[in-house]
């Protein structure tokens, strides 16, 4: 076990750099499979989930090798095995092997996935998909058994625009000999992320308006080089930090588009920065007006970012609102924020952070990524010494934490517990 020391209370100076997307890489590696050729996935993030994803493909079959953020995965020897092993459903995103493989072999057996426990997070959106495409779908002691019995063209309306469900659904589609059609797709930019890495293989995809895919099917594709783009939630995250902490910080690999829900309530609540090219660069203000967010589908405020702008709240005069309306238990930081002295309430799906509470150092635990990520800017931000534990969860999505925060003054170390 390790935990995570912060003395807090510094001003943070000099640059923090952006890595590569988790949420796209998590996706780009089973994608990668379809080709049967060499991929080569450039600025992927090295972080605990990518590994787990990369232990997987060992039992496939599938060399890969993982060196400076550059994976190279030679998938031309893969195999067809039981994806059922325990350490297979401690990662969400082995869920994207159910339509890879099913392209590939026409079959698969899976193990369900697991993940950061936040709420209901159900893969019926995916397995629905799949039925409406003519794939047999068997569950039994937590394993799903998944084959092709009739292969159909088809549309297929999704309920709600899942990241998930379109991606599997896509992985599956796109090597069959029929024509599919998936509307009320998931818009994120992880998402355009594999239908180009896929176009870029030779897949036939075309987007018509901003919801609605006709995936052509293409019996071979091509491996190729493909550069992942930088991760939205860890560049959120640091601009949260930088806007409550930042003396000249600058956050390097910015797309503002990706982030424009973000930069609307930091404009609101009077956050001094400003934006050139990739980089923003943040200096510490007098922070006012409450802000009020819904969180929801892209371009709307994302659910990764619920938590750590809860820290930002408890800093503001007022009272500021945030609906979570993904994930419903997306809430576990909120207790250790109140031990620091935060006074945030939870009604339903509604978070009330009550402001300009003083918070103060304490012994903390992260129970989920984002989570984790509230509890190091709220220690960062807090008089005194706090510990966090749970570092587990921190390392699944944010590269290198640790020294990208003491690079810019922070006090910050990691001990083994």
């Amino acid at each position: 076990m390790k935990k995570i020391i912060i003395n807090g209370g510094k001003r943070l100076s000099g640059k923090i750099k952006i890595d590569g997307s988790k949420n796209a890489a998590l996706a780009l590696i089973p994608a990668s499979l379809l080709t049967k050729d060499v991929v080569t996935l450039e600025n992927v993030p090295d972080i605990s989930d990518i590994h787990e994803m990369l232990d997987i493909l060992n039992i496939l079959n599938v060399s890969y090798e993982f060196i400076d953020n550059k994976l190279t995965i030679d998938s031309s020897r893969i195999i067809n095995t039981p994806l059922i092993k325990k350490n297979i459903e401690k990662i969400r995103a082995s869920y994207y092997f159910m339509g890879a493989l099913l392209s590939l072999f026409q079959n698969v057996q899976i193990i369900a996935p697991g993940g950061c426990k936040i709420g209901n997070r159900p893969i019926n959106y995916h397995l629905n998909g799949f039925r409406k495409m003519g794939i047999n779908v068997n569950e039994m002691d937590n394993v799903f058994n998944m084959s092709y019995v009739i292969l159909n063209n088809t549309t297929i309306k999704l309920p709600f625009p899942s990241v998930g469900a379109t991606i599997n659904l896509v992985l599956a589609a796109v090597k069959s000999d029929n024509i599919i059609i998936i509307d009320n797709i998931s818009c994120e930019p992880e998402v355009n992320q594999v239908i180009d890495f896929l176009k870029s293989c030779g897949a036939r995809i075309k987007k018509i308006g901003h919801n609605t895919l006709i995936i052509i099917g293409t019996a071979k594709l091509k491996g190729t080089t493909f550069k992942v783009m930088n991760d939205r939630i860890e560049a959120g995250t640091y601009c949260i930090l930088a806007a409550l902490l930042g003396d000249n910080l600058l956050i390097e690999g910015i797309n503002k588009h990706h982030l424009n829900s973000l930069f609307t309530i930091l404009d609101k609540v009077n956050a001094d920065y400003f934006i050139k090219d990739n980089i923003a660069y943040f200096n510490k203000s007098n922070l006012n007006n409450p802000f009020e967010i819904e969180t929801s589908p892209f371009p709307l405020f994302p659910t990764d970012l619920q938590q750590p702008i809860c820290v930002l709240g408890s800093f503001l005069p007022g009272q500021s609102i945030i609906y979570e309306n993904i994930y419903e238990d997306r809430i576990a930081h909120i207790k250790e924020l109140n031990k620091m002295g935060a006074d945030i309430k939870i009604f339903q799906n509604k978070i009330i952070i009550n402001g300009r509470t003083p918070l103060f150092s304490n012994k903390l635990k992260a129970k989920d990524l984002r989570g984790g990520a509230a509890l190091i800017i709220a220690a960062l931000s807090a008089k005194g010494t706090s510990l966090i534990e749970g570092v587990n969860y921190i390392e699944r999505g944010y590269p290198n934490i640790i020294q990208k925060l003491s690079n810019v003054g922070a006090d910050i170390k990691m001990e083994d517990s």
